[in-house]
């Protein structure tokens, strides 16, 4: 298992975050911005969700859980930005995606209070109270 919090990749992908992660079992990597909102908050010490899956794409990771969400995002938001990360990282924007290596897709989730995993792509939600 690999953690990458507060971490700022700067122009691009910190190769040290890539060896250090390659071939985890699991990368839970901070995804404050979206890929519009980072210029803004540069020198703040953050990631976007687009650097997070960059990562697992380099580094091999087979399950990602993006945190550390800016409190202005709402759940509503936070489901859109999981679902985009799971397009790219399946056939999205990801160069290497193709029918051929499916089942070397990477499986990535949105970390929050009450998430239940177990080892694999297995993950089970627990209803929000």
């Amino acid at each position: 298992m690999c953690i990458c919090t507060d971490i700022e990749h700067g122009e691009r992908i910190d190769p040290q975050i890539i060896e250090l992660a390659h071939d985890a079992d699991v990368l839970i990597h901070e995804a404050q911005y979206t890929p519009e909102e980072l210029p803004r908050y540069k020198g703040w010490g953050h990631s976007g969700w687009a650097q997070a899956v960059e990562v697992a794409e380099k580094a091999q990771i087979r399950q990602v859980f993006i945190t550390h969400h800016d409190p202005d995002h709402d759940d509503e938001f936070l489901s859109n930005v999981e679902q985009q990360c799971q397009v790219r990282s399946n056939f999205g924007q990801c160069p290497h995606a193709s029918l051929s290596n499916i089942n070397q897709a990477t499986f990535i989730f949105r970390a929050y209070d009450g998430i239940i995993t177990c080892q694999g792509a297995d993950i089970f939600r627990r209803p929000a109270t």
